[in-house]
């Protein structure tokens, strides 16, 4: 990242790169992340009828969320990005400090996240439900960066 370097490029970059990393297909795509200070947790999952899959996602997808959260002006430090894809346009929406306590575990927000999301719907964690896509496609991307969530 340049220091000029926009925001909604960035997010862009992280809305393509988790359409590649999602076998099933961009489409209907949610990208779960947590950021600090040198520190990223990634989750992609991708709902079908039976399940959810989900896809950890790649280095370079896991810098360009560190690149999202170093851009945040220090005031504006996002803890958590919510990203749904829907054809060829992203959604992003961030949760900052409000209701959001240190101590809890990451897997128990991304838990209750994806309970919301989803419902009781079951989770395949295996990586081989959702293996990086390698057929050469390209995605243009546009977005809106959505209200932020307070929890």
């Amino acid at each position: 990242m340049t220091d000029t370097e926009p925001f909604e490029k960035i997010l862009s970059d992280i809305a393509g790169m988790t359409a590649v990393d999602i076998e099933a297909g961009p489409d209907g795509a949610f990208l779960y992340a947590e950021a600090e200070s040198m520190v990223v947790t990634a989750a992609i999952f991708k709902e079908l009828p039976d399940k959810v899959i989900y896809n950890g996602g790649s280095v370079e997808l896991a810098l360009r969320i560190l690149d999202a959260w170093d851009a945040a002006p220090d005031d504006r430090k996002w803890n958590a990005l919510f990203m749904t894809i829907e054809g060829d346009r992203f959604d992003a929406r961030f949760q900052y400090d409000e209701g959001w306590n240190p101590d809890e575990y990451s897997s128990d927000r991304r838990d209750r996240v994806l309970t919301a999301k989803y419902g009781d719907k079951p989770v395949d964690w295996s990586e081989s439900s959702a293996h990086p896509r390698d057929d050469g496609t390209s995605f243009g991307w546009s977005g809106t960066v959505g209200p932020d969530i307070a929890n």
